[in-house]
């Protein structure tokens, strides 16, 4: 008989390769970030030593490049060159600078410090050159088996190029372009050695918190197993008890009730670790708000934008998580509601608020409806407040370049007053084959909005769980490329506070 794969033997196999492949990632970001900040802290350096040098010797080489082409110019050139080479080699001294060329609008090298490189003409076509005359700076990192520099010959190193532009401060014109090659062979040699402690660090951690699951899974599963052979004996007993039933009918009803346990478990499980599951994304949340205060200090704006991605899909996981976290808690009629008064004008005031920047994104306009005054409601704001969020939005999400109406009122409808919110839009509509399923878990108006507009496909349905709960109702209507409208009936209890209707 073939053994079941145990709780234990699984974790092992899924968590040791999802271990090892976050051990990568974390290594190969932590690198990207060291070299990036390296490279550009050596490129601010030596945009700062070719700045310095263009007071130095600049003139000087206008000079040369206004010299005529002679036997007599040649040996003056020459003697500039030696000029050039003093004021440079003097001013390099003690610096990690290997190498200083000059070049000329036209990609000719007017001055290097090695000489034999003077005149050669290096192609526009080149990004760095080419960069550097459309007025930025550039710089490659690139490794060298033998390289000329004012320290000789060297072998084995890396160095770090650097196309710096001269631009003329009247003119504001590129009048050439200084490359700059530095020496970063032990910069480097010091992030790998930094790196290996990472590594180590990060290892250690891993290796933590693989022993501590690995010691909880195990408990479970030995659990599990237990309660296995109990449910295997009450099993037989009820199949000695009921012999009578036919087969087929004995399995459906056992493949029924095992799915509908599992489906509890998974809602409870779900809902009693929401806290499990939320503490460490907004852990990770809050170091990248710490992470991107720091960075601020540097003024790295590259740093800064790869932060704000991380911050901005860190919310938008969380996110994802709470609904998912708000449907298995109804599921496990773990939902309650908390009841408290509040001020309805204030409420839709604040949804509006807070959807503006996603009514932004897609260039839509806001309006509003609401025919009542200073109304004082005594009901779950929280369930009511994300009812309205939750339509409001994703009517923005389906619009674009249109009008996303919000509109509320209190009727009396079967002599039940009522208050009733109506979001509509001019977006792109609901099929009328798939308005029925709308408000299935994990479903959208077509399985094609998924791919293009994202989502999960639960908003829809928590609002409808949650209208069920206030014992309200909710109604759709939308015609495909004309717009949707959503109706939400909620019973209105007023409060203790008088409620003053507009006439």
């Amino acid at each position: 008989m073939k053994k079941d794969l145990r709780l234990t033997s699984f974790f092992s196999l899924v968590s040791i390769p999802i271990l090892l492949l976050a051990v990568v990632l974390l290594v190969f970001l932590y690198r990207l970030v060291v070299l990036d900040t390296l490279q550009r802290q050596v490129e601010q350096n030596n945009i700062t030593v070719a700045r310095s040098l263009s007071n130095i010797v600049w003139d000087q080489i206008e000079v040369l490049e206004d010299m005529p082409t002679s036997k007599k110019a040649t040996s003056i050139n020459d003697i500039y060159l030696d000029i050039i080479s003093k004021d440079v080699f003097k001013f390099l001294r003690g610096t990690s600078v290997l190498k200083v060329v000059f070049y000329n609008n036209n990609g000719k090298t007017v001055y290097s410090t090695d000489r034999k490189e003077v005149g050669e003409v290096k192609s526009e076509s080149y990004l760095g050159m080419r960069t550097a005359m459309n007025g930025a700076p550039y710089s490659s990192m690139t490794k060298e088996e033998q390289f000329h520099s004012i320290k000789g010959v060297l072998r084995n190193i890396i160095l770090l190029e650097t196309y710096i532009p001269k631009i003329n401060e009247k003119s504001n014109k590129v009048e050439g372009v200084f490359e700059i090659y530095t020496d970063v062979s032990n910069p480097l040699r010091e992030i790998d050695h930094n790196l290996m402690k990472f590594v180590g660090i990060l290892v250690v951690i891993f290796s933590f918190i693989y022993v501590a699951l690995h010691i909880r899974i195990r408990y479970a599963d030995k659990v599990i197993s237990r309660n296995k052979d109990e449910l295997k004996q009450k099993i037989k007993e009820i199949e000695r008890m009921n012999s009578i039933l036919e087969k087929n009918t004995k399995d459906l009803e056992l493949a029924r009730d095992m799915a509908n346990h599992a489906n509890i478990a998974k809602s409870q499980f779900l809902a009693n670790m929401s806290h499990e599951l939320r503490t460490p994304l907004n852990a990770i949340l809050g170091y990248t708000e710490m992470i991107t205060e720091a960075s601020q200090k540097y003024a790295d704006d590259e740093i800064d934008n790869d932060l704000t991605k991380v911050h901005r899909a860190g919310k938008h996981l969380l996110e994802l998580i709470n609904s998912i976290l708000d449907l298995s808690k109804i599921e496990a009629d773990q939902m309650e509601l908390h009841y408290e008064t509040f001020d309805v004008s204030h409420l839709l005031q604040e949804v509006a608020d807070t959807i503006s920047p996603i009514m932004q994104q897609n260039h839509n306009e806001m309006k509003f409806e609401i025919n009542f005054k200073d109304v004082i409601m005594y009901g779950d704001v929280t369930k009511i407040r994300q009812i309205l969020f939750n339509l409001v939005s994703n009517s923005a999400k389906f619009t674009t370049n249109g009008t996303v109406s919000l509109a509320s009122s209190l009727q009396i409808i079967n002599n039940d007053k009522k208050i009733i919110f109506e979001v509509s839009d001019t977006g792109i509509g609901i099929p009328q084959g798939n308005i029925e399923k709308l408000f299935d878990p994990f479903e959208q108006g077509d399985s094609s909005t998924t791919r293009k507009y994202g989502g999960t496909g639960l908003g829809l349905t928590i609002t409808k769980r949650f209208c069920t709960m206030m014992n309200g109702e909710i109604e759709v209507d939308s015609e495909e490329g004309k717009g949707t409208r959503f109706i939400v009936y909620l019973p209105f209890t007023e409060a203790q506070a008088e409620s003053r209707a507009a006439s």
